[in-house]
């Protein structure tokens, strides 16, 4: 059963509600099939054998906030209050209501949260008061950052003036803790949950605030940039909750541990340039025939220049991913074959680099999918969905040293535990064969 194995990356499925009105019962016209006694779903489209996938979780449209909060974003929470860092890696389609899933809806009424991250800081918030009470405190740090063009990192929580450019914040390397952001504003958390919503919905309204998208659905040159409703998020955002005991290392328990991380990831939607939509008729595909040249003059150079960042960025996460599946690489022939862990090219994006020590080393991990039900996008979730597959592969390790902090433990892009497994077994592979 998937999910139970200490190696397994958590894959939660989640389908958005129909945009077309006159499909909104969703019965035989959405690519997305849920087999749920199998755990699985089909991707499916007339004509061909469907795709299918496993996971650990499939949630309907109509699912509650609380369900799936419980799936995904819940058990990252509970990881990390248990000493053992953990990463959300949110991924899917644009209008597949991956960032409304993730921080909801601005005009949303009064009343409980109903999203995966309000409802995480209220889980945090409670642990906080609950561990005072109990002379136990804690204390959490909440940062938050955008990495924009895969080439600048702009802080979500400082305010910046109407109309003033948010300058770029200076990324290093750390000989201890890998890549850094120097200058990242981190405020402190306490049992007051009001404090943290506020502070979580500052970072969306700044994240998705002075863009607005100039072409919709449908609309000329929407098929070759896809727009997100009224805000067009150009990068992709990193929340990291960092929870330390309050009490001096000599005073705490053997129970105690020294730093957990919880780091949310809202992966910006690859972007479709130079092509018609998916689902498009070929003669109409001819009749377009799109081109980068003149999707810049639809759009605007930087428009699409924001485009190909995130598409570079996607597919330098995917290499990493791919390489930290393989773990191990077997380097020549006969008696000179050796073997050494794969090299993972973490420093081949600033996305990458920065989210090294969240994907490898002692981290728990679960991807949260939202896809689209419509037909025509097909090719969008089924490159989201080999997305996904690639980091369940990867198995980011679970047996990292309890109490351990992630920047202070196993050094970015060993999987340490199943890594050193495998090498053991191949080296006396080889030892074996030269005998």
């Amino acid at each position: 059963m998937r999910g139970t194995s200490a190696d397994v990356v958590r894959m939660i499925v989640r389908v958005a509600p129909h945009r077309d009105a006159t499909c909104a019962d969703g019965s035989e016209s959405s690519c997305v099939a849920f087999r749920h006694a199998e755990r699985r779903l089909a991707l499916q489209r007339p004509y061909c054998e469907p795709r299918v996938f496993e996971a650990d979780a499939l949630l309907e449209p109509g699912a509650g906030a609380r369900e799936a909060y419980d799936a995904s974003c819940g058990a990252c929470v509970r990881d990390v209050l248990a000493g053992y860092s953990s990463t959300l890696l949110a991924l899917g389609p644009a209008s597949s209501d991956k960032t409304l899933s993730l921080f909801g809806a601005d005009d949303a009424p009064a009343g409980p949260p109903a999203a995966l991250l309000p409802l995480a800081l209220l889980h945090l918030c409670t642990a906080h008061a609950r561990a005072r009470a109990a002379r136990a405190p804690l204390r959490m740090w909440m940062s938050a950052y955008e990495v924009y063009l895969d080439r600048a990192v702009h802080d979500l929580i400082v305010h910046e003036p109407a109309g003033a450019e948010r300058p770029p914040l200076r990324v290093r390397d750390d000989g201890r803790r890998g890549a850094i952001v120097d200058g990242l504003e981190a405020v402190e958390l306490g049992a007051s949950a009001e404090h943290a919503l506020a502070l979580l919905s500052g970072i969306a309204h700044r994240r998705a605030s002075a863009r607005v998208a100039s072409r919709a659905h449908g609309s000329p040159g929407g098929g070759w940039l896809l727009a997100r409703g009224h805000a067009v998020i150009v990068g992709h955002a990193v929340i990291v909750v960092r929870v330390r005991p309050a009490r001096a290392p000599a005073a705490r328990s053997a129970a105690a541990f020294d730093e957990a991380v919880l780091t949310v990831v809202d992966l910006a939607a690859a972007e479709r340039l130079g092509r018609a939509p998916s689902g498009t008729s070929e003669p109409a595909r001819r009749a377009s025939a799109p081109s980068l040249a003149r999707a810049e003059r639809a759009l605007g150079a930087a428009r699409v220049a924001e485009a190909k960042a995130i598409n570079r960025s996607v597919a330098a996460l995917s290499n990493c991913l791919s390489a930290l599946a393989q773990a191990t690489a077997v380097v020549g022939r006969g008696a000179d074959r050796t073997v050494r862990a794969a090299h993972v090219p973490f420093r081949d994006s600033l996305l990458t680099r920065l989210l090294a020590s969240a994907l490898s080393g002692g981290c728990r991990a679960c991807v949260l999918v939202t896809l689209a039900p419509e037909p025509s996008r097909y090719n969008d979730n089924l490159s989201t969905l080999l997305l996904a597959s690639r980091a369940q592969l990867a198995g980011v390790e679970r047996s990292g040293v309890r109490g351990e902090s992630r920047d202070r433990g196993v050094e970015p892009g060993v999987v340490h535990t199943r890594s050193l497994r495998c090498r053991v077994a191949a080296r006396l592979a080889c030892q074996a064969g030269q005998g």
